[in-house]
């Protein structure tokens, strides 16, 4: 597998027919570059060795998908559906209802919504 590389990156990834040298022009023949299988388009190449490039750090979740992520950690949409479901069909059996409700009632509290400017 030989591998592509422009100013560093890795813009393309082949299984050529043989040497570049003998293949290509001298300027062309220097982009291309040994790579193993794992090499894929956009990786970095430093001159010596291939690496993941590594992105930004993704943004913290938002109070909502906090809130969220933590209600259905809690209660996955089946329970979820299985409260309203009781508490619809037999209103004097409203317990899991009022369990569902005051846990995310507890989850707005720990993630609260951001002040607005």
């Amino acid at each position: 597998m030989y591998a592509r590389v422009e100013n560093g990156v890795v813009v393309e990834v082949v299984e050529l027919s043989g040497d570049p040298a003998q293949l290509f022009t001298a300027e062309i023949a220097a982009t291309w570059h040994l790579a193993s299988e794992e090499v894929e388009q956009g990786w970095l190449w430093n001159g010596v060795e291939y690496s993941v490039p590594i992105g930004p750090e993704p943004p913290e979740p938002s109070y909502e998908e906090q809130r969220q992520a933590e209600i259905l950690a809690r209660h996955p949409v089946p329970q979820q559906l299985e409260a309203l479901t009781e508490a619809a069909e037999n209103p004097s059996r409203p317990d899991k209802l009022n369990a569902l409700l005051a846990d995310i009632q507890d989850i707005k509290v720990r993630y609260p919504k951001p002040e607005q400017a």
